[in-house]
C-alpha cells in the first residue's frame, strides 16, 4: 500500500501549570510520527506561541501556521496541525468547551480558503497530572481502557494509511513513582506537589495500609481530538460567499 506523504505543523502554547505535561505528550506523539525511516512524513517546523489568553491570540497563531503551510505547501503533502493550545488558560475540550473548538474550526477554514489549501487534519493534544494512587488502582484504572501509548500506535497506524480521522480519545498514563519522587511525598514537598492538580494529591492513608505494595503512580489524564477540515467550492467561479465547508 502506498505511504501518505504528510506534511506536520506542530503548534505549541505555553502554560505555566507545572501539572500540565501536554508538552511529554506532544513529545511521545512525535517521536512515534518521525521515529518510523520508513513513513512518509515531513515537518514545516516547531512553532511556539506564548502567552495566548483569548481567542483572538489564538487565531494569530493559526494565521501564522496556515501562512508557513502556504509558502511550503505541495500536492504530494497533506496538511496536518499537531497542537497544544490554550483558550483563556485552559485546554480546548477538556470540560465542555464544544463550542468554541466550533469557533476553531471555522477560523481555520477561512484561513485555509485565504490561502488555497483545500484540506487539512487538526489534533488537539492535552494531558495533566492529577493525583497518585496505588498499585491496586493503577490495575483497576488500566484494565479495558487505552493507554497513551495504545492510542500512539493507532493514532500513527491511520496517519501511515492515510486513513481519515474524527477521533475524541480519553487516555491514561501512570509512571511509577522513582524512590526519590516517593521520598519527597513522604516529606510533602510543595513544590514536588505542585506537579499534580490536585493539592493535596497522595494517597490516602488507609488505601495505603490496605494495598500489597508500598508503591505509588502518577494518575495521568490524557485527551487527543483529532478531526478534518475541509474546503468544498461548488464551482470553479464562485465568489467567497459561495464557499462552503464539511467537516468530516
Amino acid at each position: 500500500m502506498s505511504k501518505v506523504m504528510q506534511n506536520v505543523v506542530l503548534l505549541m502554547d505555553s502554560n505555566s501549570n507545572t501539572f500540565d505535561i501536554t508538552l511529554k505528550a506532544v513529545n511521545m506523539y512525535l517521536n512515534r510520527i518521525f521515529i518510523d525511516e520508513e513513513a512518509a512524513f515531513e515537518s514545516t517546523g516547531v512553532h511556539f506561541f506564548k502567552g495566548s489568553r483569548e481567542l483572538h491570540e489564538e487565531r494569530v497563531l493559526m494565521k501564522k501556521g496556515l501562512k508557513i503551510v502556504d509558502q511550503n505547501k505541495s500536492d504530494d503533502l497533506k496538511m496536518h496541525f499537531l497542537c497544544a493550545i490554550y483558550h483563556q488558560g485552559r485546554p480546548y475540550f477538556w470540560e465542555d468547551r464544544w463550542e468554541e473548538e466550533d469557533e476553531l474550526r471555522s477560523f481555520i477554514l477561512k484561513e485555509m480558503e485565504t490561502h488555497k489549501i483545500q484540506k487539512a487534519m487538526v489534533t488537539l493534544l492535552y494531558m495533566r497530572n492529577n493525583n497518585l494512587i496505588t498499585k491496586e488502582n493503577m490495575e483497576s484504572l488500566i484494565d479495558g481502557r487505552q493507554s497513551v501509548n495504545d492510542d500512539l500506535e493507532s493514532f500513527f497506524e491511520k496517519l501511515r494509511l492515510g486513513e481519515k480521522q474524527t477521533e475524541f480519545v480519553q487516555t491514561y498514563f501512570v509512571p511509577k513513582l522513582t524512590a526519590k519522587e516517593l521520598e519527597l511525598v513522604e516529606k510533602k514537598d510543595s513544590n514536588y506537589f505542585k506537579n499534580f492538580f490536585w493539592s493535596n494529591p497522595d494517597v490516602d492513608e488507609i488505601q495505603m495500609k490496605m494495598s500489597e505494595s508500598d508503591s505509588k503512580y502518577v494518575q495521568a489524564f490524557g485527551r487527543r481530538r483529532t478531526f478534518i477540515v475541509e474546503n468544498v467550492i461548488l464551482e470553479e467561479n464562485l465568489s467567497e460567499a459561495d464557499y462552503s465547508c464539511k467537516f468530516s
